[in-house]
This record gives structure tokens, sequence and C-alpha cells, in this order.
């Protein structure tokens, strides 16, 4: 029989890693730029989503209003809702990735980060 917990998480062993390659010190640069000023960011991100929402609606909006208006565009029409579904979907993901910042800024060790940055 076992002491320990069985919901205890299994112990973690770090291993410093030779230098980052180039697209991962560019995504720890950004990282790292998130995290030193991480209002301004989350504002930001939270801004381009609602913006990306409104363009999609409106680019719905523009398709649904050319197939009342005409029988010929039909193809633009399709265009219109095709470009105002991605639009949406990217609105979409961005707000799925703030509501989930708080949980994943949790588990991110600044400093460790900062020292990656640095090195590299």
């Amino acid at each position: 029989m076992s002491t320990g917990s069985p919901y205890s998480p299994p112990k973690a062993i770090v291993r410093d890693a030779a230098a980052p390659a180039k697209s991962e010190r560019r995504m720890l640069r950004e990282l790292l730029r998130m995290l030193d000023d991480e209002a301004g960011r989350v504002r930001r991100l939270r801004a381009v989503a609602w913006t990306l929402l409104a363009a999609g609606a409106f680019a719905v909006a523009c398709g649904v209003f050319a197939i009342a208006a005409t029988d010929s565009g039909m193809f633009w029409t399709a265009v219109l809702v095709s470009m105002g579904g991605f639009l949406a979907g990217m609105a979409s993901f961005h707000f799925v990735s703030l509501r989930q910042w708080p949980l994943l800024r949790r588990y991110l060790d600044v400093d460790r980060i900062r020292a990656d940055v640095e090195r590299s």
C-alpha cells in the first residue's frame, strides 16, 4: 500500500537544454513582453477580438444583403460569408485565449523565462 496521495503530481526534472532556436527565442521574448505589460496586452488582445468579431458580422451581413439585393452575386456572397465566418472564428480563438490566460499565467515561471531570454 502506497503512503503517498494518489493525486500528487509527479516530480518534474528540469534539464537546461542548449541555447534555444531562433523561433523559440522570438517566442520567449514575446512572452516576456506579454508578462511585463500584462494588463496592456490583454486589453489590446480583447480589442482585437472585438474588432474581428465586428468585421466578421459585417461581412456576413453584407453577404446576406447581397443575396437579397441581386441574383447574380452568389460568388461574392459566398466569399463575404466565408470571410465573415473566418473572422468570427479568429475572434472566438482570441476570446478563448483570453479566458484561459489567468489559468496559464499561474503556471509560468517568470524568472526562468527572463533568464532564458537573457541567456539567448
